[in-house]
């Protein structure tokens, strides 16, 4: 049985920008995209794609591929790009899910190849992701645990199982997922039901 809490909210959008103050910006350049820290990231890790592989005018299904074949990004990232070169280009990044899901950590890149006058890299931020927060408790018969939180880790969630007089002891699994669960979820064990409550 499973009990599912997730969010249907604002995908993160990350803008990529390589300008020069004079003529297009040339050379290549490359990013890092580190999940250590990602409290909705499936993997944890730290992935980048080194300064010699991107050119400074990349289109935006080249970076699409390139961001989705990192090991910790899971092939769910589009990119769509504006700018003709000068005075430079930008790259909308969008995190459509994969390993990857809610306010995920900003993109870092290395423009330390590039070439022109007065070039930069910059990652600004458009739309930061929608991360699943709240708190849902459990009924199981006539008693109710006390507020979980949303991200509750599965020792939490079996502990305030286990806590209450009628659950001896549980079994608890937590996964992530993208897909949100249609209608009321409930478990059944024996004549009793676990009921997920606001």
């Amino acid at each position: 049985q499973e009990i599912s809490t997730y969010s249907d909210g604002a995908t993160e959008v990350q803008v990529i920008t390589t300008v020069a103050t004079s003529g297009s910006p040339s050379g290549t350049w490359g990013l890092t995209f580190d999940t250590t820290n990602c409290q909705d990231c499936v993997i944890k890790s730290s992935e980048t794609i080194a300064n010699t592989v991107l050119s400074a005018s990349i289109d935006a299904a080249g970076l699409a591929e390139k961001l989705n074949a990192m090991a910790n990004t899971g092939g769910s990232i589009t990119v769509s790009q504006t700018g003709t070169g000068t005075p430079g280009y930008s790259w909308s990044v969008t995190f459509a899910g994969g390993f990857i899901k809610g306010n995920v950590p900003d993109l870092v890149v290395d423009g330390t190849n590039l070439a022109g006058t007065g070039v930069s890299a910059t990652v600004t931020t458009l739309t930061n992701g929608d991360t699943t927060s709240g708190t849902f408790r459990l009924t199981y018969g006539s008693e109710m645990t006390p507020p979980l939180a949303a991200n509750a880790d599965y020792a939490t969630v079996r502990n305030a199982l286990e806590n209450l007089n009628t659950v001896t002891t549980c079994s608890v699994s937590r996964r992530k997922s993208r897909t949100a669960l249609t209608g009321t979820v409930s478990v059944s064990h024996g004549s009793n039901t676990i009921i997920t409550s606001d």
